[in-house]
């Protein structure tokens, strides 16, 4: 068996997560997201920066990795938010096309704010 420790397992996972939403939840390609908690700290590989909020981690070393997704540590009801918009968005490009899709994360990012403020 073959065992990954420190920032290989973050890679890793990351990894397969991704690849999961492709080959069996069908995500479109290049359209994955990966959640991360606001705080984390895994390496200081691409991937693990890009999923950084601390600026002595990542300042000077972009362009990041896209599709990640902060949400604050301990906030479940921020992660299924977050959750639900990212469905949200992936039909609504499929459906109306980008700029009324901006339009509606304005909206809906409001409501969520005030609701759960």
């Amino acid at each position: 068996m073959i065992g990954f420790e420190g920032v290989e397992a973050g890679e890793t996972a990351n990894k397969l997560a991704r690849k999961w939403a492709y080959n069996v939840k069908k995500v479109p390609e290049n359209q994955a997201k990966t959640i991360f908690a606001e705080g984390n700290f895994w390496g200081r590989t691409l991937a693990a920066i890009s999923s950084s909020t601390d600026p002595s981690s990542y300042e000077g070393f972009g362009p990041f990795m896209p599709n990640n997704i902060i949400v604050p540590y301990n906030d479940l009801k921020a992660l299924e938010v977050s959750a639900i918009l990212y469905v949200l968005m992936s039909f609504c490009f499929l459906i109306v096309g980008s700029l009324a899709c901006f339009q509606i994360l304005s909206v809906f990012r409001s409501i969520v704010s005030t609701q759960y403020s």
